[in-house]
């Protein structure tokens, strides 16, 4: 042990090399170290007392045994004591700097006796005192009780005082400030702080003994940490030992839809576009962007490789035939070839989870499972009526419950086996939806009990196809599992039209940029399409899986300002009304055919009054664009879809490699014959190919084409004409059954106290409310003006009418216990002096029209043979006359025959036992026919069975006045009319000649065009737009 001890003070700071400390014990101690002397030897420099000690010590020994010794010498240096050692002595003052060395420090096990580390640090701490709010040098030194030359030499920092911060540490003394970093948690996790208002990096730095950079690296994995400059109050460290970056991972949005920085769902730019903070941190975004943290990205995905086979899906709307015009036959499919599958829609389930078909539809689906067709035959269930009505819409909850599901599945597949079906489609709008007006929100089992009905049904199918419709709205896909349905569908139908709506209307975020949500947009808009492909191939659903949406309808809004038709200009109307022009057919504002558009735009450019239209290609949305209006200004912004648009659209999707397309709907693209004649060869197809033709015959086509149409009229028309003289006979016997309850209509309406009659009960003015007999009696007061107003309201003559004493009415009875109530057997409403008809019918004299469609044969006979002699002359270029004056002159009675015998095929379809039931339906057919045939006939005639005003009031008596169908008899009632002028001008050849052909067809022609667009809305739906299309072909071609 050595005999001597040294004790040093440190003078200065100043650091020191391992060279440098040695001189210096050894110059100024008075030891040479090389030659201390063997065994265990200590020596050290220390001051146990020193507010900040500085120790140096080397304890030197000669064997193994004794380095437990050296484990003590060495623990109490590190605490800041001197080694006790006997009989040592003060060798003298050593000025010590702190040795930092540049060698890493030996820690094998090949120099296990090492002890020794490599840089020598203050050991000794300060007294501290913590700054408070408002706290100065001077305070703080007070607080210590020492002066402030003392408080400045303690905290020697440079800018100390000017930078003195709340809860900041500060010596008291002489040392160094003792280590407050915090300690990691009891759990392993790192020590966390809450921010606090007003904290800073720099403030938190001071009290935990930290700089701001180690904040900064410490917070490299801390969810959203975006760096010192964007601290939030009251961010507190999320529990649980996963990292920041698991976080990403937890709660993942439905669909695998984006998750924005503030933790939203979406599937847009706002959504999807990532911005990390130069943090790197999990979760944080630059400042001022919403960010994404997972399933971030607006791309397709799952489309590398092409699908086996395009599909190209088109729905038939066998509803159609409900609507007053735009029907079409669903054999009339057969002609079209560009689809390889016809959906045909809709199928429903009944109360009992049988299948039903809505009116009209059944006799529609008859003939799709029998007709030939080169597509696959689908049906298809539910649709939007059928899933939201209140009558029906709990039927698609309840058939997919695990105690229905296995009955009406049993329904379901004889149906389809039996029909030879391809597959079945289901379009149940929508599973666990909550928010659809008029209908109970969805429960969370819903899309469950959905896809195991899938499951089930897969099974059952024997290898046909399956399929199910998609919303492409985030917010009612979202219910879908459409990842695990994939595995059990063929494809999906996914509806990426009716983007926008009337719907949109309070809904920001329906409409992008526009606060009130009442912007006019696109509703089969590209851009938006693609995000919406994104959204479900990301979700899971290969692209091949996938049928995208077209239209062939347009989505209209009424304008608020016609001259505005950009995207942030606004709409009228509310969530519910719509302000658009109504469809004539489509009879729906804000939803319009394809067919509906064309001919608007056509009226609009033949100038027929009150119609004004404009159209163009949007690029930026690819959608085309048409303001309208149809009672001389413009008022309506609609979008749709093109031929030409549909056709770039598709080979779009077919790039992409998605696996096909679903047009909705077959009958809404054009005007089609619908259920009856087929007259199909004046159509688009003509318009768009008529520049093919050379000029010089182009008036030549268009006259062979309406000689085809004449040929079939005639040939129906005689055809369904014979054995046709029973309905005639039942006409007249149905008009007189009528006169009674068109009696009994007046008389409730105009006849109770009337100006003309006036009535009392027996008890009184007021209907008596006990049961039992109760009589009224009748008494008239003016009887010239009851009968006018009778024949101008129903047009029931005078003399038909015979008033009875006493006509009694038995009516039914509330008798709460069978067998109590007596007064029931009497009770009866008993009319004294009422109106009845003769009970003589035979005095009635209703006349019957048939003579008027016989004699109109003949006439029909000599047109074809005006037309042929025209069409010949016009081939050999010797015809004196306007090409465009033939056409438009012959083409209105061609039509005119085509409607006589469209009707009279459909009337031949009711059989003997509809007949009753559809009395009215009959009767109307009839008077149709009449009108329209009856200046084939001739004025005299019609003067035969009373004029055309006596066939009118036929409608009068049945309570059918205003009936579209039979509007023409406005038109046919004035013997000056067109249909009478162009048939007595060209109704033979040998009137012709007299006029000459120039002159007689220029003045039938002129015929045709003084007619208003007020009196070619008298005529039939499928005439006005065969003769739409005519003059649309004339103006085109300039014949």
């Amino acid at each position: 042990m050595a005999s001597d001890s040294t004790e040093g003070r440190v003078k200065e700071a100043n650091m020191m090399t391992r060279s440098e400390i040695t001189k210096s014990i050894e110059d100024k101690g008075g030891v040479v170290i090389s030659k201390m002397q063997k065994g265990s030897q200590v020596f050290q420099t220390c001051d146990a007392d020193a507010t900040n000690a500085q120790t140096v010590g080397i304890y030197a020994v000669d064997s193994v045994d004794k380095l437990s010794d050296v484990q003590e010498a060495v623990k109490a240096w590190v605490n800041g004591d001197c080694v006790d050692i006997k009989q040592s002595r003060k060798q003298g003052d050593v000025e010590l700097g702190i040795l930092v060395s540049s060698i890493k420090a030996k820690r094998g096990l090949h120099s296990a006796l090492s002890l020794v580390t490599d840089t020598l640090i203050p050991r000794a701490d300060c007294k501290i005192i913590q700054v408070s709010s408002g706290d100065s040098c001077g305070s703080l030194a007070s607080r210590c009780g020492i002066s402030g030359d003392d408080f400045s030499k303690y905290n020697s920092e440079s800018r100390f005082c000017a930078s003195l911060k709340p809860k900041q540490y500060a010596c008291c003394s002489a040392g160094s400030l003792p280590d407050m970093t915090p300690e990691p948690q009891a759990d392993g996790t790192c020590a966390v702080h809450e921010v606090q208002p007003d904290d800073g990096c720099n403030d938190i730095a001071g009290q935990n003994s930290l700089t701001k950079e180690q904040i900064n690296t410490f917070n490299k994995g801390t969810w959203g940490w975006s760096g010192c400059d964007r601290l939030q109050p009251g961010t507190k460290a999320p529990s649980g030992s996963f990292t920041g970056f698991d976080l990403a991972k937890l709660n993942q949005c439905p669909l695998k839809a984006c998750c924005s920085g503030w933790g939203f769902c979406g599937t847009t730019d706002n959504f999807c576009t990532e911005s990390p903070a130069d943090t790197g941190a999990p979760g944080a975004i630059k400042n001022g962007t919403q960010g994404c943290i997972s399933n971030c990205g607006t791309e397709v995905v799952g489309n590398e490789e092409r699908p086996e086979e395009f599909k190209k899906v088109t729905y038939f709307e066998a509803f159609n035939v409900q609507r007053e015009c735009l029907t079409m036959d669903v054999t009339e499919l057969a002609d079209q070839t560009d689809h390889t599958h016809v959906h045909f829609a809709f199928a429903g389930p009944n109360e009992d989870f049988g299948i039903t078909f809505k009116d009209g539809v059944k006799k529609q689906f008859d003939k799709f499972v029998k007709m030939k067709a080169s597509f696959k035959k689908i049906l298809s269930f539910g649709g939007w009526a059928e899933s939201t009505d209140e009558g029906t819409f709990q039927r698609y909850r309840d058939a997919v419950k695990p105690g229905n599901r296995e009955k009406f599945i049993a329904n379901v597949i004889p149906l389809i086996e039996e029909n030879n079906l391809d597959g079945i489609d289901f379009d149940w709008e929508y599973p666990g939806a909550t928010d659809i007006p008029g209908v109970p929100a969805g429960g969370g089992d819903e899309t469950s009990n959905y896809l195991d009905f899938l499951k089930l049904i897969e099974k059952k199918l024997d290898g046909k196809s399956l399929s199910i419709a998609l919303p492409a709205s985030y917010w009612y896909l979202k219910s879908f599992p459409v990842e695990m349905m994939a595995h059990h569908l063929s494809y999906f139908i996914y509806m990426t039209y009716d983007l926008h709506g009337q719907w949109d209307y309070g809904n920001s975020y329906a409409n992008p940029g526009c606060k009130a949500a009442n912007c006019l947009r696109s509703h089969v808009n590209k851009t938006e399409t693609e995000g919406t492909l994104a959204m479900i191939t990301k979700a899971g659903v290969p692209a091949s899986k996938i049928l995208v949406g077209i239209s062939s309808y347009g989505r209209g809004f009424g304008m608020k300002n016609a001259t505005c038709t950009g995207p942030m200009c606004k709409f009228t109307g509310s969530f519910s009304n719509s302000t658009a022009e109504i469809g004539e057919c489509t009879d729906t504002a804000g939803y319009i055919s394809n067919a509906e558009l064309n001919d608007i735009n056509d009226f609009a450019d033949q100038g027929m009054p009150g119609y004004k239209a404009r159209k163009w290609h949007d690029d930026k949305s690819d959608s085309d664009i048409m303001v309208y209006g149809t009672e001389g200004e413009i008022t309506t912004w609609v979008a749709y879809m093109s031929d030409e648009t549909k056709k770039k659209r598709i080979e779009w999707i077919r790039d992409l490699n998605f696996g096909g397309t679903t047009d909705w709907a077959a009958d809404l693209q054009d005007w089609s014959d619908g259920p009856g004649v087929r007259t199909s060869s004046i159509s688009p197809d003509l318009s768009s190919n008529v520049d093919s033709i050379p000029a010089n015959c182009r008036g030549q086509a268009i006259l062979n084409v309406l000689l085809g149409h004449l040929d079939d009229a005639i040939t129906h028309y005689n055809k369904a004409s014979k054995g046709y003289d029973d309905k005639f006979m039942f006409y007249v016997e149905w008009v007189k059954d009528s006169i009674d309850s068109s009696l009994e209509k007046f008389m409730i309406r105009d006849g109770r106290n009337g100006p003309c009659t006036e009535a009392n009960f027996k008890t009184g003015d007021l209907p008596p409310t006990n049961q039992g007999p109760r009589s009224l009696r009748y008494k008239m007061r003016d009887e010239d003006g009851f009968y006018n107003a009778l024949s101008a309201q129903y047009g029931i003559e005078k003399d038909w009418v015979e008033w009875q004493k006493e006509h009694i009415i038995v009516e039914p009875c509330i008798c709460m216990q069978q067998g109590m109530c007596p007064e029931c057997n009497t009770n009866s409403l008993v009319y004294y002096n009422y109106p009845r008809r003769l009970s003589d019918a035979s005095k009635i004299d209703v006349k019957n029209p048939k003579e008027i469609v016989n004699k109109a044969i003949p006439k029909t006979d000599e047109l074809a043979s005006v037309m042929i002699e025209t069409y010949m002359e016009m081939r050999f270029g010797t015809l004196d006359a306007d090409d465009s004056d033939v056409v438009t002159a012959l083409s209105m009675p061609v039509f005119m025959l085509e409607d006589a015998a469209v009707q009279i095929e459909n009337i031949k379809e009711i059989g003997e036992k509809e007949k009753e039931t559809k009395k009215h339906e009959l009767i109307i057919g009839i008077l149709s026919i009449v009108f329209a045939v009856i200046p084939f006939a001739g004025e005299a005639a019609a003067a035969a069975v009373g004029g055309v005003a006596a066939i009118s009031r036929t409608a009068l008596i049945i309570g059918e006045a205003g009936n579209a169908a039979i509007s023409i008899a406005d038109i046919v009632k004035n013997p000056e009319s067109a249909p009478f002028a162009i048939l007595n001008i060209l109704g033979s050849a040998a009137g012709i000649r007299a006029k000459g052909p120039r002159k007689a067809f220029g003045e039938a022609a002129d015929a045709r065009k003084a007619l208003s667009a007020d009196k070619m809305k008298l005529f039939g739906e499928a005439f006005q737009h065969k003769d739409s299309l005519v003059q649309g072909i004339i103006k085109k071609c300039s014949i």
